[in-house]
């Protein structure tokens, strides 16, 4: 008997707070058209930035790379957002570690900062255009890169997305040791954020039980699944993903039900009455809020089927 699968795994927050911001106007339009997915805006404000000084080719090529990779365009999008890191690293570099801002044109911070950060979002966005060409191990050198001068010079939030974009880029590799590594090092991270905590911490957790589910380290999992949806409801009670957090929680306790189900452990039918009761509410929930969660009622019916056919093989 099967588990039905798991729908394919979000990537990190296309936009987390705290992200390096430019001076420019017209990158500044073209970040907002991005986060909001107006691609023909983007493309607008983009082609308007003026590349009058090195902070500036460096944000255009980054945005460049950045609008290739949200129509798709994941293998187009390496080279700007290659040359967006470098013209960006070179010019940390050429400053003085306490350079001031400087005719308003740089990023927010010192131009020093600044311009580091830049390069770890161009090091960061070229880390998930290689991944969804599957190429994990390159991937995770960009997310490491980009890793590593946000703990010099990031935020919380950005050191956050890019522990997280590397337990993705490890899992995919299929190093679970170092995915692990890095989940458990979101969830230290997200504690020290500032904005939304209890919702980064969430998706710590969960990426890291969907990882111990898959390593059949279910009780560690289920836990852990745990642990996501009480910080869900603490973020949100309301939200669509508190609702998402309890059918988490309940493929995860079939995951451990399956595990147990030959062994006549009466721990099986535990963890599918568990599941069942998180289940059907979950369905009516879900209900309302419409088209939207058309595809995670279609996962919770499922489901729910296949926990009270689970239940009916522990207790026949």
């Amino acid at each position: 008997m099967n588990t039905p699968a798991l729908p394919n795994k979000s990537d990190a927050p296309s936009e987390p707070t705290g992200q390096v911001q430019p001076k420019m106007e017209r990158a500044l339009r073209a970040v907002a058209a991005l986060r909001d997915g107006r691609l023909a805006d983007a493309e607008k404000h983009i082609a308007a930035i003026e590349e009058s000084s090195a902070i500036d080719r460096a944000w255009k090529r980054y945005l460049e790379g950045r609008l290739m990779s949200a129509r798709g365009g994941f293998e187009s999008a390496e080279a700007p957002l290659r040359q967006a890191a470098a013209l960006a690293v070179e010019l940390g570099l050429s400053l003085p570690h306490d350079a001031g801002e400087r005719n308003g044109d740089a990023c927010e911070g010192t131009l020093n900062a600044g311009a580091f950060r830049l390069a770890a979002a161009a090091y960061e966005a070229l880390g998930l255009a290689l991944r969804r060409q599957d190429r994990p191990a390159e991937a995770y050198s960009a997310h490491l890169i980009a890793g590593r001068l946000r703990e010099e010079h990031g935020t919380f939030e950005e050191q956050w997305e890019s522990a997280i974009s590397l337990g993705l880029s490890a899992e995919l590799a299929r190093d679970a040791q170092k995915s692990e590594m890095w989940f458990r090092k979101a969830l230290a991270i997200a504690e020290r954020t500032t904005e939304k905590p209890a919702e980064k911490g969430a998706i710590a957790w969960t990426h890291l039980s969907a990882l111990l589910a898959d390593s059949a380290r279910y009780e560690e999992a289920v836990a852990a699944a745990r642990a996501a949806r009480d910080l869900w409801l603490k973020h949100d009670s309301g939200a669509l993903e508190a609702v998402r957090a309890d059918v988490h929680l309940a493929h995860t306790l079939i995951r451990l039900c399956e595990a147990l189900v030959g062994t006549g452990a009466s721990q099986a039918g535990d963890a599918a009455r568990k599941a069942i009761s998180l289940l059907e509410p979950a369905g009516e929930a879900l209900s309302a809020f419409g088209p939207r969660a058309a595809d995670d009622s279609a996962r919770c019916n499922e489901l729910v089927d296949f926990a009270h056919r689970l239940l009916a093989t522990c207790q026949g």
